[in-house]
């Protein structure tokens, strides 16, 4: 059931937070957003990011424990809250980056998305 598939690709554009999130396991708030093609990709704090840390708390940091990995991402928040950014350590990110992998992309890299897309309607663009 369902497409299968080795790892999701998250790619973010400058505003790259996830990116630099999963590669150094630090998500930190900046005061400068650049203004892009795709600024639903510049977003602080998405929906499913909150998604990805309960992925992270219970699979990695709380041995599947749902009320456990609750409080560990309750603790991450309060951290982002009072200091401006969470850390989640290595162990988490190790272990999400069997699952997931990331990388930042231009606007004109962008563009490409954009144009292919006009063009080709009727078709879908997967990249591997």
């Amino acid at each position: 059931m369902g497409l299968s598939a080795e790892k999701l690709v998250i790619v973010t554009n400058e505003n790259d937070i996830l990116d630099r999130f999963l590669k150094s396991g630090i998500y930190e708030r900046s005061d400068e957003v650049a203004v892009t093609l795709s600024p639903g990709m510049g977003i602080f704090i998405s929906s499913n990011f909150e998604r990805l840390l309960w992925f992270l708390a219970r699979g990695y940091l709380a041995s599947k424990y749902d009320l456990k990995a609750g409080e560990i991402v309750t603790d991450w928040f309060q951290q982002l809250k009072t200091e401006g950014r969470l850390q989640v350590g290595s162990v988490a990110i190790k272990g999400v980056l069997s699952d997931f992998a990331s990388e930042k992309v231009s606007d004109s890299e962008t563009s490409v998305w954009k144009q292919y897309n006009n063009d080709n309607k009727n078709e879908t663009l997967l990249n591997s």
